[in-house]
């Protein structure tokens, strides 16, 4: 099945199964209608921020997996640090901004700092202190 076929939010709707909750259940714990999370799995609508909280913690998610699983941005960013901090600054945008600090954090950590302090100094390198710099600017 193709990623348009099982919907904008695949990853958001597995994790709700995987909790154990039905679209129902899931709505009736956050006191929403159901057609509520129909949208939010399909992409049509998100969650308010007031109830972004809940939600996070009925899927037992920190806020930040929570933004990644309704911005559909996969768990690690492919491609080159320039696609990275698009990627980071796109879904951020979408959320308003500010949500996705520990998911920058943690890219800079694992996939920059080690190309920057770990002597793995390429070609590539000035485009690995871009990114670092532009990531670091985006997570203040």
């Amino acid at each position: 099945m193709a990623a348009a076929e099982r919907g904008a939010r695949h990853g958001f709707a597995q994790r709700r199964k995987a909790m154990g909750f039905t679209r129902e259940a899931l709505a009736q714990r956050l006191n929403v209608e159901r057609s509520t999370v129909v949208r939010w799995e399909a992409g049509k609508s998100e969650p308010s921020p007031a109830l972004r909280a809940d939600l996070a913690a009925a899927l037992d998610v920190p806020l930040d997996e929570l933004t990644v699983l309704l911005t559909g941005a996969p768990a690690r960013v492919q491609g080159n640090d320039t696609t990275a901090i698009q990627s980071f600054r796109s879904a951020d945008c979408r959320m308003g901004g500010g949500h996705l600090y520990s998911r920058v954090v943690r890219y800079l950590h694992g996939d920059i700092a080690p190309r920057l302090f770990g002597g793995d100094f390429d070609a590539e390198s000035p485009a690995v202190f871009t990114a670092a710099a532009g990531l670091t600017e985006m997570a203040g």
